[in-house]
């Protein structure tokens, strides 16, 4: 029934277009609006529930990353500067 309608939507926006352009883009429009309508429709409603976690810091952060990809060179950083050294 709605694929129906749709169809005929669209086919009704192209002869009126064959006429005059407004009114087809018009009733294209509207057919679409009809096609969204029919589509946020028929979703269902969903509820997903995030687990809560403390956030990262940056070094725990670095060490995963670290430890995820050691075929990467990373800089090593000395501790006791605030700039990476090679």
């Amino acid at each position: 029934m709605k694929t129906n309608i749709i169809a005929i939507g669209m086919a009704v926006s192209f002869i009126a277009a064959l006429y005059d352009i407004m009114t087809g883009l018009y009733i294209a429009v509207l057919t679409n609006t009809f096609c969204n309508y029919v589509v946020i429709s028929r979703q269902k409603k969903v509820t997903t529930k995030v687990k809560k976690s403390r956030p990262m810091t940056t070094e725990e952060f670095k060490e995963k990353e670290m430890t995820a990809n050691p075929h990467r060179p990373y800089p090593r950083h000395n501790p006791y500067s605030e700039e990476f050294t090679d």
